[in-house]
């Protein structure tokens, strides 16, 4: 008898496993794949809460071909000043810095341009935007505390033209990894991004500056106004559609709620 209720469940267990198998093996591929991102993705971004984002001036690599090349350190500085302007980043500068507070993370981000200048007149730059920071922990398998350097955030460029114009190209560059670091950051924070009717204005206003900032000399010039402002006239026309649909969509909500109703206007002195 103990003979048989042992192969009774050796039966049920070889039967329960069979459906833990045929289960597990039937569910979707993507399915898994999902889970298995939502783990790697479980993390706060690498730029949640960070309260300080101080900007170096740019470091060049390589300074004979970054001269022949026409690139100014002083002016991409001023540049990112201008792109950041109006933004919600809390960017500090260079020399102006405050003192490093207790509990208030801060991070430091470092452009940095590797120039080449051939015989042919043609410039090549490498521009690459580093936000880190230095820290001290005890890490394995000792227990002393170790100095490191943790990487937030990284991005770069490829850049090649002409030696007459490397600059402006090289302008624009710093512009687009401005801008999409401080995208990256505006949506790593627990607010979310900027409202549309913000960010337009924040774009309005930085458009005048950077266009100015990419003349030198305060002057527009049809180039650059179509290089620059052809861009951002994009996406403004992208959150306009965005805040009109909004709009619609909320009309229609009120509507069906029953809250879409007249407001009797004030009466006037004639009607009084």
């Amino acid at each position: 008898m103990n003979a048989k209720n042992a192969r009774s469940a050796m039966n049920v267990n070889k039967i329960l496993a069979l459906v833990f198998c045929v289960v597990v093996c039937a569910a979707p591929a993507h399915a898994l794949e999902n889970e298995a991102l939502q783990y790697r993705i479980s993390g706060a971004p690498g730029l949640y809460k960070v309260h300080e984002i101080l900007i170096n001036p740019p470091l060049f690599f390589n300074q004979k071909d970054s001269q022949q090349c026409n690139l100014k350190s002083e002016r991409l500085f001023r540049l990112l000043r201008d792109t950041f302007m109006g933004t919600d980043m809390p960017t500090l500068y260079a020399g102006e810095e405050a003192p490093v507070k207790a509990g208030v993370a801060r991070i430091t981000v470092q452009p940095e341009v590797t120039t080449k200048y051939d015989d042919s007149l043609t410039c090549h730059s490498y521009i690459q935007f580093v936000a880190e920071a230095k820290h001290t922990l005890r890490l394995p398998p000792i227990e002393d505390r170790r100095n490191f350097t943790a990487t937030y955030w990284r991005a770069g460029l490829m850049i090649s033209s002409l030696q007459d114009d490397h600059d402006e190209q090289v302008a624009e560059a710093f512009i687009k990894l401005a801008d999409d670091l401080n995208h990256t950051y505006t949506l790593a924070q627990p607010s979310g991004h900027l409202a549309p009717e913000q960010r337009k204005a924040n774009d309005l206003m930085r458009q005048e500056n950077i266009i100015k900032q990419l003349d030198g000399t305060g002057k527009d010039t049809p180039i650059q106004k179509h290089n620059t402002s052809k861009e951002l006239q994009k996406q403004l026309d992208v959150i306009e559609e965005q805040e009109k649909a909004r709009a619609e969509q909320e009309a229609k909500e009120r509507k069906e709620r029953g809250e879409d109703t007249l407001t009797p206007a004030p009466p006037t002195a004639e009607g009084m």
